[in-house]
């Protein structure tokens, strides 16, 4: 039943943080800008499973706390979404799972674009609330 399946989803989505949180980062890095879109796209398809915004939460921290975007540095992760300022590492560092400097930009600017598109639904569902 749909139910149960989506009982088992959010049990594997807590699994998964939980696993996710003990790895080690590097483990993480060869499929982080895969998994990282998987979670976007899914959460475009599906924007009610809240499930797929903690994978990629998640997934934000393993990067942030390895540094492993770009073979270097995650720098300003933490800032307002609204700002530009996470940097890329330009040097010659080693991109996660062999990903050229272009698809970490475009990654980066595909997450940002899609943090705007969550924080402007999360503004407009908390507007509906209070009306």
């Amino acid at each position: 039943s749909q139910e149960t399946d989506i009982h088992v989803f959010f049990n594997l989505v807590t699994f998964t943080k939980l696993v996710m949180a003990k790895c080690p980062p590097e483990l993480f890095s060869p499929s982080q800008l895969v998994f990282c879109s998987a979670m976007i796209r899914q959460s475009r398809v599906k924007p009610l499973y809240s499930g797929f915004l903690k994978l990629l939460s998640a997934a934000m921290h393993v990067i942030a706390a390895g540094n492993t975007l770009s073979g270097g540095t995650t720098s300003g992760t933490a800032g307002s979404v609204g700002e530009d300022t996470m940097e890329v590492d330009t040097g010659d560092g080693a991109s996660p799972a062999g990903a050229t400097q272009v698809e970490v930009q475009d990654f980066i600017a595909a997450t940002r674009k899609f943090a705007r598109e969550v924080v402007k639904r999360s503004e407009s569902c908390s507007d509906d609330l209070e009306a």
